[in-house]
């Protein structure tokens, strides 16, 4: 699922400072682990296929089954959803919570349909039309509907960002660029591999 922390600025503040609004995330043990080092008023949602109506999600997966073009397919309809106003149910908070929109949103959606195993399983057909693609195209449809001013993504080194970047130009973004950073450039040896990160502000 797409892992995300989504801010407001605070204003109250002499220098640039941001507070985590909400986040995504479907492993339950990273929702912990990460709870813990989130302020009490964060909320975290589960995923982000609970913005769409459930007869949009069953299309979805008709879609899935059916389709020769799964990405294409997606996309085209997606395009013609509206998404759900309101609350979410809110895993931390255990109610459901207003959803609050944002001034930045720093997410990472699964890597394993991009990384060079996944490519192994089943070629360019997993990482076009898996689970991981689907997810990301919901992604860049709520950002284009909610116009969040500035989006940056985070995937393996090697994800192509050519396809993302073109599907959020449709809803107005323009690619800013794209860097690659290692985590334990930062001294953080739990996950030393380098990431590619994709900026991308509203036009």
């Amino acid at each position: 699922m797409i892992s995300s922390a989504s801010c407001k600025l605070n204003k109250n503040t002499t220098s640039l400072a941001f507070l985590p609004m909400y986040q995504y995330e479907i492993n339950a043990k990273a929702r912990y682990s990460s709870a813990r080092n989130l302020p009490t008023y964060t909320c975290q949602h589960i995923d982000i296929e609970r913005h769409l109506p459930q007869d949009a999600i069953n299309k979805l997966r008709d879609i899935e089954k059916t389709s020769s073009d799964v990405a294409k397919d997606t996309w085209e309809f997606l395009k013609s959803v509206t998404l759900l106003e309101g609350s979410q149910t809110c895993s931390r908070h255990l109610q459901n919570c207003p959803f609050q929109t944002s001034c930045l949103d720093i997410s990472g959606s699964m890597c394993v349909h991009y990384s060079t195993m996944g490519k192994k399983v089943d070629g360019a057909l997993l990482k076009k039309n898996g689970t991981s693609n689907k997810l990301l195209q919901i992604y860049v449809k709520y950002h284009c509907s909610r116009k969040t001013p500035l989006l940056i993504h985070e995937n393996l080194q090697n994800f192509d960002s050519t396809e993302l970047a073109s599907l959020l130009a449709e809803g107005g973004y323009k690619y800013l660029c794209r860097i690659n950073v290692c985590a334990a450039d930062a001294g953080l040896a739990v996950n030393p591999r380098s990431r590619g990160c994709l900026g991308c502000p509203i036009d």
